[in-house]
């Protein structure tokens, strides 16, 4: 099959091999292709015909390379069959290329496909954020009262921040989630988690809940930890066939200096809190177990993984100064472990302090600027029931007129971002025109990290969520408020 000593160097020899035969060639052929390359050639010989083919190939050395061979006849002055030859070539670079590239154009079409679902999940989340602000918002007005339907009110505001956190977590797979860390009870975080876990496992497998250390005082970003749990307690789900089992698991573990030096997952020495989550589903192959963290990597079949769901996680752990450890055996289950670093504060005393706090006797006018008329109505109710003059408008438009007649009055601005005529940025612009030293408070069901690209960021501007509490707005506002000069009208 080959004759020249680079023939000979592409299998390995130093030399030509003396003794080559056909079967010499077919044992260097990987065995996973040998059967098909030993039909192809036989089939071309047989039939006289020509051919080219590419396969791969273990070199003498041990080594796996690319080849492409081609098969060609020698015949006699009669036309007859003398010999059949063949050249070899090392394509081995041109098809890691070619792999390569087929690699990073699916990534591309999937990456297509997720930022296309990630804008129509953000899209989603933005107008259910307006609708749970006028559930909320109405909820809490009526929660004040304290009548006989208090119990059933205290359900729906429940029922409302759960699915507040949801869109939270649909903006965070659009991108469009910017994540405050703060200190928190990670047991409290997961036991808020548990029915939807349990929810989105199915009723097949059985999701236990342990959390060995009385308070687990971490910082990361409430909606982050809802990620964590869901992408893990779905991988696992998927990994178990029929049923299985799910432990969630919290501990509290101290890594010492040697420890963090002898190659101990935490490689920081410190306290950590521990948090598992393990399977006895089909387990991971172990020579995959260093890729799983790759985005894009899965092991399910095509359609059923995204293969972004522990790159996520893995993402949010880094985010948040943690670590993270994998172990899994083949067909006995797996068990993702996190490291969290212990915060010396311990956030169960947050929990104490009341969010209702209450805001002074307002002496300053706001001008609230709102297209949806729920919410326009919502937030003035709010505000007047704390004793602000308050000055509502369902349009830019309409603002710049009662700006106009009132800009001794007017203090503060309280508008929404993404509005018709024009956004809640330009309105400010023109409104500074009219009203002396003002300052705008921006409210919006996209989270700041997408808002805050379209507004100009300064000292004279406040941003709030939507859908927030009345404590949250009363606070934001009167924070702004505090901070205007006593005599700017002088």
């Amino acid at each position: 099959m080959f004759r020249t000593l680079e023939d000979a160097r592409i299998f390995g020899y130093d030399s030509t091999e003396k003794n080559w035969r056909y079967e010499t060639f077919l044992g260097h052929v990987l065995p996973d292709e040998r059967a098909e390359v030993d039909r192809q050639l036989k089939k071309a010989i047989a039939t006289k015909s020509d051919l080219s083919i590419e396969c791969r190939i273990r070199r003498t050395d041990g080594e796996i390379r690319w080849i492409w061979v081609a098969v060609g006849y020698q015949y006699d002055k009669q036309g007859h069959l003398r010999f059949v030859s063949g050249i070899t070539h090392d394509i081995t670079m041109r098809k890691l290329f070619e792999i390569e590239s087929e690699k990073l154009q699916a990534k591309l079409q999937h990456s297509q496909q997720m930022h296309v679902v990630g804008q129509l999940a953000g899209g989603i989340a933005h107008d259910f954020n307006n609708m749970l602000m006028v559930i909320l918002g109405h909820t809490e007005l009526a929660l004040e009262r304290k009548d006989s339907s208090y119990t059933d009110l205290k359900v729906i505001e429940k029922a409302a921040s759960h699915s507040a956190e949801l869109t939270r977590q649909l903006l965070a797979f659009a991108r469009r989630q910017s994540v405050t860390a703060q200190i928190l009870d990670l047991n409290a975080a997961v036991e808020d988690m548990i029915l939807m876990m349990r929810r989105l496992i199915g009723e097949n497998i059985t999701l236990t809940w342990i959390p060995n250390v009385q308070s687990a005082p971490v910082k990361i970003a409430p909606s982050q930890v809802g990620q964590i749990l869901s992408n893990l307690c779905v991988n696992a789900r998927d990994a178990i066939e029929k049923t299985g089992n799910i432990t969630i698991e919290t501990v509290k573990i101290h890594v010492h200096k040697k420890e963090s030096a002898a190659m101990h997952t935490c490689s920081i020495p410190g306290d950590y809190i521990s948090l598992s989550i393990t399977d006895n589903g089909h387990g991971i192959d172990k020579k995959l177990l260093p890729h799983i963290m790759e985005p894009f990597f899965t092991t399910k079949e095509v359609g059923k993984g995204t293969g972004m769901g522990l790159s996520t996680v893995y993402g949010i752990v880094k985010q948040n100064n943690g670590f993270i450890d994998i172990e899994s055996e083949k067909d006995k289950g797996t068990s993702i472990r996190i490291y969290f670093p212990l915060q010396l504060h311990d956030a169960s005393q947050d929990s104490n302090v009341s969010m209702e706090s209450t805001l002074t006797q307002g002496k300053d006018t706001i001008l609230l600027v709102e297209n949806g008329h729920d919410i326009l109505h919502h937030c003035r109710q709010m505000l007047e029931n704390k004793g602000y003059s308050v000055l509502s408008a369902a349009s830019p438009l309409e603002a710049l007129k009662l700006a106009k007649r009132n800009k001794d009055q007017i203090k503060l601005l309280v508008t929404d971002v993404v509005m018709p005529e024009m956004n809640g940025s330009d309105l400010f612009k023109e409104l500074e025109k009219i009203c002396r030293n003002l300052k705008v408070v921006y409210m919006s069901a996209y989270t700041s990290d997408f808002t805050t690209r379209h507004i100009p960021g300064n000292d004279k501007m406040s941003f709030i969520e939507k859908p927030f509490t009345m404590a949250e707005f009363k606070n934001i506002i009167k924070a702004l408020v505090n901070k205007l000069p006593e005599n700017e009208e002088g």
